[in-house]
């Protein structure tokens, strides 16, 4: 299920740097992490 037949190992890094940037947020707003949450 690899996209557009991108490289294994640069869907890996895309999916890590959503983590990533996901858990920072968090972090930074101090707000519990609320799956529901849309921003459009």
């Amino acid at each position: 299920m690899i996209a557009a037949g991108k490289p294994k190992m640069v869907v890996v890094a895309a999916v890590m740097r959503k983590l990533l940037v996901l858990a920072y947020g968090v972090l930074k707003s101090q707000t519990p992490f609320n799956p529901a949450y849309r921003t459009a």
